[in-house]
């Protein structure tokens, strides 16, 4: 879509258009707010997996999202630079993860001081 629009979201995951939804936690948060205020209910739905990053993810976000959405949230962590993922989270259903996730396959991570010496 050209430009985001919550009414156009809200109805391409009810009605089973989106199987994958990938937004940031502001817009997440936004999305829970909108559809608990308006009584608005979301499942069923086709939605196979949510994905967010690019800002830290609160717990009692992560879980109003599961909610809302029916699916597992998961996290991850990027830049434009690594086209763009390095680490993404495999949570299970239940689970107070709120971390990046380890590296995905295929990636180095190096964890290095302000000398560029590596850290433990």
């Amino acid at each position: 879509v050209p430009r985001f629009s919550l009414p156009t979201t809200i109805e391409a995951i009810r009605g089973g258009e989106l199987t994958l939804f990938i937004a940031v936690p502001a817009l997440l948060a936004r999305l829970v707010a909108h559809v608990d205020q308006a009584g608005i209910v979301m499942t069923p739905n086709r939605l196979r997996y949510a994905y967010t990053g690019t800002a830290p993810l609160d717990l009692s976000l992560r879980r109003d999202v599961e909610r809302v959405l029916g699916v597992v949230l998961q996290n991850g962590y990027g830049l434009t630079e690594t086209s763009p993922t390095i680490s993404r989270s495999n949570y299970c259903k239940g689970s107070d993860e709120i971390n990046i996730g380890p590296p995905i396959p295929g990636v180095e991570v190096r964890i290095v001081d302000q000398n560029g010496d590596a850290v433990p």
